[in-house]
């Protein structure tokens, strides 16, 4: 095993790598763990935040030297004591630059400007001084480059009137928004970088060519140098019969029955499943996220968790399986790459903290044939943050004056008060798609209640299901620029006894009780 380490702008004198442990997964920054020896004191040298090129590589394994290679950024490094030839015993924690995006966050509304495609917004975000222009951050971010990325242009383009970011890093924002949509990416590493590669076609997936052969771990014969899978275990669970997806138009709120969309998933399943508001206002889009739901649980009910030697079997990468033995022909088939945790160490007498074992490489795959009719679909693990309680806003309009912008629903444009754009990148009129006022009272038929609000006043909002993405005013509140009605009133009067509403223009009603 040959592993090399390269740190911009850090020399490291008489440097020993010793060991290394990683964690890969679709959908997922990866994580390398290293350790190595330096003449080089490291205690006094600040490594974190420096660019990093790791690589290693199983003599002989392939007819031609592929080095698996590692690019990112030290997150991290330890000091680990000295070795007995007095080294610095050293470890370093390295990652993906994508991961840096999980260093900022804030709350940020989209789409209100114009309408925006979901995979652009996610593209956008891996460029952090373009994504933080126009908000109160923005010059915390001059100087971060653009991070990597491959968006193909045969993504699905679902567009967005209003989605917002709330009180999230940038990274669960970017992760929750494509998982919703069935994207997937994994970050590929070539001799010079790493890349972030998004996809939501099985086309999109790496190949390797010739196939891997499975050579039982306890046969004698097996060639220990031979790229090989040693172990395979198949795991399979129960699925539904189908998934199903409902939301509510409230623009179209007689035809909600036509809003509940299904999508096959196992006819020996057993039950269904709901999933609820998911933000598509028409029922081809419904039937879009049906299919995208129920492929998720098609990829994931059957896995494959296997033990190789190989360097080249990463996440992301499609390879076939063969085997001789005729009882398994089952396995001979093509497998994606979900996952994989690799690790070695050489092991030395001179460090304590570390024990020899042989590279390992486990890997969590799924079959993945090249007819097959179901498209991969990512875990959905970034879960959309909940609105506990109210939220604050502040009612706006597009225009001069003061009087708001009402539709014939009655719905007002409001702008969110911990909001970090400002009004350069968000124009006034332009922070929020058209919201609901929940009135006293509605009696249908063209009956109700009604007093307009005007642009300044703070509202309060509440979140249909916590969405951040389904405010609703639910009333207003006096602050110190929008008094009360009671402010100013003739001090002959008592407050607690005076009943008072009063138009703009001046009109007054006032019951004076006793």
């Amino acid at each position: 095993m040959s592993m090399n380490l390269e740190i911009k702008g850090q020399e490291l004198q008489d440097l020993d790598m010793v060991s290394f442990e990683g964690w890969e997964e679709i959908s997922e920054p990866y994580v390398y763990i290293v350790r190595f020896l330096t003449t080089t004191d490291t205690t006094t040298k600040t490594l974190t935040g420096k660019q990093v090129t790791f690589d290693y590589e199983v003599a002989g394994l392939l007819e031609q030297n592929e080095p698996a290679y590692v690019h990112g950024y030290i997150h991290g490094h330890r000091i680990l004591g000295l070795s007995l030839d007095r080294k610095f015993v050293t470890e370093l924690e390295i990652r993906p630059r994508l991961y840096k995006l999980s260093l900022s966050g804030q709350t940020q509304v989209f789409g209100t400007t114009s309408k925006i495609k979901l995979p652009d917004l996610a593209k956008s975000i891996l460029s952090p001084s373009s994504y933080k222009e126009g908000t109160s951050t923005q010059g915390d971010f001059s100087d971060d480059r653009e991070i990597d990325c491959d968006m193909p242009g045969d993504v699905d383009q679902t567009e967005r009137s209003f989605i917002v970011q709330y009180r999230e890093t940038d990274l669960h924002f970017l992760s929750r928004i494509i998982e919703n949509e069935g994207i997937f990416y994994f970050v590929s590493n070539d001799k010079s970088k790493e890349t972030v590669q998004f996809g939501d076609k099985n086309h999109i997936f790496k190949k390797i060519g010739g196939k891997v052969p499975y050579i039982p771990q306890h046969l004698v014969n097996a060639a220990p140098v031979e790229e090989h899978v040693r172990t395979v275990h198949m795991r399979a669970e129960i699925a539904p019969k189908k998934m199903y997806v409902r939301d509510y138009n409230p623009n179209e709120a007689s035809r909600r029955g036509q809003y509940l969309r299904n999508h096959a998933v196992d006819s020996n399943g057993s039950g269904a499943m709901v999933s609820y508001y998911e933000h598509y206002t028409s029922t081809s889009d419904g039937d879009r996220y049906a299919k995208i739901r129920a492929e998720e649980k098609i990829a994931w009910q059957r896995v494959f968790e296997c033990e190789t030697n190989s360097t080249r079997l990463r996440p992301g990468y499609l390879f076939t399986m063969d085997t001789d033995e005729t009882k398994l022909n089952g396995l001979n088939q093509r497998y994606l790459v979900a996952g994989c945790h690799v690790r070695y160490s050489k092991g030395l007498d001179s460090v304590w903290v570390e024990d020899g074992h042989p590279f390992k490489n486990e890997i969590v795959c799924i079959a993945l044939p090249s007819d097959a009719t179901w498209t991969f679909r990512p875990k959905r693990r970034a879960e959309k943050p909940k609105v506990a309680g109210l939220i604050r806003a502040l009612v706006d309009n597009d225009a001069g004056g003061q009087e708001a912008k009402l539709d014939d629903n009655g719905t007002y444009k409001i702008r969110l008060v911990e909001e970090e754009s400002t009004e350069s990148r968000l124009p006034s009129g332009k922070a929020s798609a058209n919201v609901r006022h929940a009135l006293p009272y509605g009696g249908g038929q063209d009956t109700g209640f009604q007093f307009p609000l005007y642009k300044g006043t703070e509202v309060i909002l509440a979140c249909i299901e916590g969405d951040p993405d389904l405010p609703v005013i639910v009333g207003t509140v006096a602050n110190s620029d929008n008094k009360t009605v009671l402010d100013g009133i003739d001090k002959a009067l008592n407050k607690n006894k005076t009943n008072r509403i009063r138009t703009r223009s001046g009109i007054t009603i006032e019951l004076i009780d006793g």
